[in-house]
């Protein structure tokens, strides 16, 4: 692979996992706006269907996420599965970066240390 397509499909690959962040951080909003169903009430269930249905950041974030989807398929066109699939394990660092600062959620370090763990020995499978 060249140089130029190994770039643009690292940047189909950041646009999409940037975009799918973004569409889980829309959901986590939504999510923490909405009380849980309760497992022994069927009509919990209804309401919750239906607040979520109703909730704006929801279909945002679905859209997000759609469109993430067509740019995955455009990395997936210039470059192997494998390759493409490596990179996207960036949206680990991602989702770990919004949780803590977007979402104000506590990230410890096993956490930390986990993710960046998980990320590098995927890339190392990459480079195999």
């Amino acid at each position: 692979m060249t140089v130029e397509k190994i770039s643009t499909i690292i940047f189909f690959v950041l646009l999409a996992e940037i975009l799918n962040t973004i569409g889980q951080f829309l959901f986590k909003k939504t999510a923490n706006s909405i009380q849980a169903p309760q497992l022994s009430h069927l009509r919990s269930y209804g309401l919750f269907f239906h607040k979520v249905l109703k909730s704006v950041w929801i279909w945002l974030g679905l859209g997000m996420m759609a469109v993430g989807l067509i740019v995955w398929l455009a990395a997936l066109s210039e470059g192997e599965l494998s390759f493409v699939y490596s990179i996207g394990s960036l949206q680990y660092i991602l989702v770990l970066l919004t949780a803590r600062f977007l979402l104000k959620e506590k990230v410890n370090r096993t956490r930390v240390i986990g993710t960046i763990l998980v990320t590098s020995g995927i890339f190392l499978i990459m480079l195999s």
